[in-house]
């Protein structure tokens, strides 16, 4: 029995700092190349500043010089996306994918899940969380007794920063109702 890890890159917030996206995918692409093992890239949210198609065509093109030509981005709704546009997931061509639609998904490996939530709750109805919840429910009974489950999403659960002054609802929600999930 062979395990494959679960290698990948991890990043946030690209929006339309396009120069600081040009260094970190740099650093991106020797870290690549040293690192065959790695499987695929996070960007954890706000990968653009409004989700306007001139701003995901500029993303792209960095990225595409630099490490999209060999992992896939795994792409995380941060509350950017949603100033115009919500379809992000049709942006980018996902793999391994059971999608709901709604820009909360799982992906499978050999040896891990991933858990790819929607935490922009203050843009969501009462309804649309409970059915996020329930599918995190069911995925997590799904998968966590088999293999180990890797969770992520935008907006942080605690933070001493501007999350609490400009959207406070987003932490304290993840806190009170996706916390317990995750300890039990």
């Amino acid at each position: 029995f062979h395990e494959e890890a679960v290698s990948f890159m991890f990043i946030s917030d690209t929006q339309e700092f396009h120069a600081e996206h040009r260094k970190t995918s740099d650093l991106m692409r020797r870290l690549m190349l040293e690192h065959p093992e790695l499987k695929f890239v996070i960007n954890g949210g706000d990968i653009v500043q409004t989700g306007i198609d001139t701003e995901y065509e500029r993303y792209h093109a960095i990225a595409a010089d630099n490490y999209t030509f060999r992992l896939p981005v795994i792409p995380v709704v941060g509350n950017h996306e949603y100033r115009e546009d919500l379809g992000l997931l049709r942006r980018f061509k996902l793999y391994g994918t059971r999608s709901t639609s709604k820009n909360y998904y799982a992906i499978d490996f050999v040896t891990a899940t991933l858990l790819v939530l929607n935490s922009n709750i203050d843009q969501m109805t009462i309804s649309e969380q409970a059915a996020q919840n329930s599918w995190l429910e069911s995925a997590l009974r799904q998968y966590s007794p088999i293999k180990p489950v890797l969770i992520t999403y935008h907006h942080p659960a605690f933070s001493s920063g501007m999350s609490n002054v400009f959207q406070p609802g987003n932490p304290r929600y993840i806190a009170e109702h996706w916390l317990p999930l995750f300890e039990e």
